[in-house]
């Protein structure tokens, strides 16, 4: 057994382990005090981080330390926030440096330091929102005015203790591999006092099951099908669709171990109580981090989008992409969104490849579905036709096979990573995705760049034959 299949048990005790504590949690410690609580889950939380890492969970409590000071030392500025987002990724960074530099390939402390990154920026984002709020808040009541209120579902109004944020950071279902949690969600949990275990313990065991499914799924399909057939000679001497289609098959396996990692801890946080949903609570959907009919029926990529790793996409979006509406280009933003969590999983330029590909995909999915809506509210007949519900079926089979195997091809580069491995699998299929993905945003940008310089070239003759 090699380091790296060690790693992953000792993950799979853990997640195991956090239902138990869980299950503690419930019947045990709801009504006890606050203090109490945090204790609770900071020294679970450690000893499961020190059971998998060992001494280098020093790296996540240090970049906690650091984190708090910085909010202390400056408050609620825009210069904290700045400095945090910083040296989260910086740490990160140096991290994934030093795997490069040693040539390390099995998992490290650079795993739930990713889900500590985030969570961290997000925490000092939400400090400053909520400060800014306050502000709002007086100048409204002084100005008899009504002001919006920024992000109010996560914006902090005051700074948290210390000892908050390690608890929120060392909770035991969401250290080591997320779901992304909101601080204020995380606090307005350890402050109820109410016992839910008869109405979670049952949606935790099921989506549990659910995770195991997925996990069977991967080890058998890994034992005969692992990824490294892609690189071998019985691969490269078969026909294109056989090709992709051996992609697609050997991608979905791979994204198994996704999805049962996240169903897994998702059902430890349902177990806890932090997953039920204010709103409806016979829902425990707060820390969904897949949504599996949504990502098996799905038949575009922004639907895959939304149903796969949720609350990092979520995150991005509401920390990274809106953000950003200084660029006052959509494309931009999205470019930078992207950019940022391709750097947030690492140097390898399988990441880059990979949500470029997405970029674009979305790119070319949007301007069609765009292209079709116009024409449908133009052309009754066309309307008609796409209305009919065979020719419903046969658009919706073919879209979801375009989504199945050009998720794969984009995903190679992930899964592999390394750029010799995922270039000569992609040459077996001729780069074919990237020629048209890339072709159709070529042509695109042309074609936004030179019709409204036509179309104003014809208004001209028109207005002077009027005039």
């Amino acid at each position: 057994m090699d380091s790296n299949q060690m790693i992953l048990i000792k993950l799979f005790i853990s997640g195991l382990m956090s239902y138990i504590l869980g299950i503690i949690y419930q019947l045990c410690l709801t009504k006890q005090s606050i203090r109490v609580k945090h204790f609770y889950n900071i020294s679970t939380g450690l000893l499961i981080s020190y059971f998998n890492f060992g001494i280098q969970t020093g790296h996540s409590f240090i970049t906690c330390m650091i984190i708090w000071s910085t909010i202390r030392l400056f408050g609620a500025t825009r210069l904290m926030v700045a400095l945090n987002c910083i040296f989260c990724m910086s740490y990160l960074l140096c991290g994934y440096y030093d795997k490069y530099v040693n040539d390390v390939h099995e998992i490290t402390w650079t795993m739930p330091q990713c889900v500590l990154t985030l969570s961290l920026m997000a925490l000092s984002f939400d400090i400053y929102d909520g400060q800014r709020n306050l502000k709002s808040r007086k100048q409204c009541s002084n100005d008899k005015k009504t002001l919006p209120l920024m992000n109010e579902d996560t914006a902090l109004e005051r700074i948290p203790t210390f000892i908050e944020i390690i608890s929120k950071i060392y909770f035991p279902p969401i250290f080591l591999i997320g779901p992304q949690v909101k601080f204020k969600d995380y606090i307005d949990f350890i402050e109820s006092r109410e016992s839910i275990f008869e109405s979670c313990w049952k949606p935790s065991i099921l989506r549990f099951f659910s995770g195991i499914i997925y996990l069977s799924i991967f080890q058998i399909g890994n034992l005969y099908w692992p990824t490294r057939f892609l690189l071998t000679d019985d691969f490269k001497s078969m026909g294109l669709l056989a090709k992709l289609s051996c992609i697609a098959v050997l991608n979905k396996i791979t994204l198994c171990k996704y999805i049962s990692g996240w169903l897994i801890s998702e059902g430890a946080c349902i177990m806890y109580g932090i997953a039920r949903n204010p709103l409806n609570t016979h829902q425990h959907d707060r820390c969904s981090n897949v949504s599996i009919f949504h990502f098996e029926t799905t038949a575009t990529f922004r639907g895959i989008i939304e149903s796969f790793n949720i609350t990092t996409n979520q995150f991005a979006m509401k920390y990274v992409y809106k953000r950003l509406r200084f660029l006052g280009s959509k494309m931009l933003s999205h470019l930078f969104t992207l950019f940022f969590l391709a750097l947030w999983h690492g140097f390898a330029t399988g990441y880059y490849n990979t949500f470029a590909l997405e970029f674009l995909i979305v790119k070319m999915e949007t301007d069609i579905a765009n292209k079709v809506i116009e024409y449908r509210t133009k052309n009754h007949r066309f309307n008609q036709i796409l209305n009919n519900i065979y020719i419903r079926w046969i658009i919706y089979l073919l879209m979801r096979i375009h989504v199945i195997y050009m998720l794969s091809y984009s995903l190679v580069s992930f899964t592999t990573l390394d750029s010799q491995q995922w270039t000569s699998i992609l040459s077996e299929v001729y780069f074919f995705g990237h020629f048209i993905y890339i072709g159709w945003f070529i042509v695109s940008m042309l074609f936004n760049y030179f019709i409204p310089i036509i179309s104003s070239q014809r208004k001209v003759p028109i207005e002077m034959k009027n005039k």
